[in-house]
């Protein structure tokens, strides 16, 4: 989404998709801030808002705290704890970034005969070690063909590998939803939070129409 974001509001989008700095620093930057927006529902309400935070919360019912309200009484030093775990945090990556940017770049002079195993065998052991399965080895090679013909025929993968990503949570929460508002897609309309969400997303929708066709007449 911030990839996207950067992209339309930019000035240059054309350089989108060649390393230009602001494709990489605005997901990197939401990338980061999510971090921090993923423990606020988890220390106040005890639901993991990602992955990393569900580890956490296994973490820390393995040690007798249950997260909620409760625990800003009576255990505050664990949650200024974390507050100044993320600040140490962002400092660090903030110097390892500025010292070490340089090192890590160079790994796009690497030629692409050597780069392509090496990602190849990384993605196919990734992709077989979560569920330890052959199935997920060739789905991961089914979809790095489908990957190779998207990319040739000038698809939007970054739109594709989004909508993969969020797209189980998406369902998820449409049928709580519907489970809380007995089956009425009212409840989407009707509670101000959720109206606002898709009033956003529709506001963000048009314009990124508007914004394409503009530079199409331009480039007519």
């Amino acid at each position: 989404l911030a990839y996207t974001e950067a992209k339309r509001r930019s000035r240059h989008p054309e350089k989108f998709g060649t390393g230009h700095p602001e494709g990489i620093a605005a997901p990197e930057a939401a990338n980061n801030a999510a971090v921090g927006g993923a423990l606020i529902p988890l220390i106040t309400l005890g639901i993991p808002g990602s992955p990393t935070a569900a580890i956490i919360l296994s973490a820390l019912v393995i040690q007798g705290i249950q997260p909620g309200p409760q625990v800003f009484e009576k255990m505050p030093e664990l949650v200024y704890g974390l507050f100044a775990g993320l600040v140490v945090a962002t400092a660090m990556m903030y110097l390892i970034g500025l010292f070490t940017t340089n090192l890590w770049a160079r790994a796009v002079t690497l030629p692409n005969w050597l780069l392509a195993p090496v990602i190849l065998v990384l993605s196919t052991i990734g992709a077989y070690i979560n569920r330890n399965l052959l199935f997920d080895i060739w789905l991961t090679l089914i979809f790095g063909i489908v990957g190779y013909f998207l990319r040739k025929f000038n698809y939007s993968l970054p739109s594709l590998i989004l909508g993969f990503v969020l797209g189980f949570l998406t369902e998820a929460n449409l049928r709580r939803s519907l489970l809380l508002s007995n089956g009425s897609y009212l409840i989407f309309v009707t509670r101000p939070i959720s109206l606002i969400l898709l009033l956003l997303a529709a506001v963000s929708l048009v314009g990124a129409i508007l914004q394409q066709r503009r530079q199409k007449g331009k480039l007519d």
